[in-house]
């Protein structure tokens, strides 16, 4: 099968997927993967939707491990990442 095929082929595999809130296909691959990113457009993305997407994540057996900050501005955010990672990491 490909999902055996690609990783004896390649050293990376990145699947791009829609936004896990608007279709559920990407939690049907979340658990066959070996590790899940997710990339959002800062300050466009509320923060009661990232932990929705973590939870649904890793609920489905994903290996949730980070984001990728897409449009990040420093006069808007700050210029530490310290912030966003209290921000988005913290227990609701």
């Amino acid at each position: 099968s490909l999902h055996d095929a690609l990783p004896i082929l390649f050293d990376v595999v990145i699947l791009d997927t829609p936004p896990v809130l608007a279709v559920s296909d990407p939690l049907f691959l979340a658990p066959l993967v070996d590790k899940v990113i997710l990339v959002l457009n800062t300050g466009a993305v509320a923060k009661e939707d990232v932990l929705s997407t973590k939870k649904q994540i890793e609920n489905g057996g994903g290996k949730f491990v980070g984001v990728v900050m897409n449009r990040f501005n420093e006069k808007l955010h700050g210029n530490g990442l310290q912030t966003y990672f209290n921000y988005y990491n913290r227990s609701e």
